[in-house]
């Protein structure tokens, strides 16, 4: 599987950037490190969720899979 990184764009109004840019100053990185840095929490949040659903569908075809083969004989 080859795993491509993607682009997320959002919009801010001039306050919220300026206040994004002078934080990012003040720890010595590139606004676009800080931003991604404090919504890594919120990332693994949304990642384990994302986990929980796929391994639940995935049961659920199993059981529909299962379901289906036994009322076929």
């Amino acid at each position: 599987m080859v795993k491509k990184t993607k682009v997320i764009a959002f919009r801010v109004n001039a306050n919220e950037y300026e206040a994004l840019s002078n934080m990012s100053a003040m720890t010595g990185e590139k606004l676009s490190e800080f931003v991604h840095r404090h919504m890594s929490p919120v990332t693994a949040v949304a990642m384990e969720h994302l986990t929980k659903a796929r391994k639940k569908a995935e049961a659920k075809a199993k059981r529909l899979a299962k379901k289906e083969a036994a009322s076929g004989l």
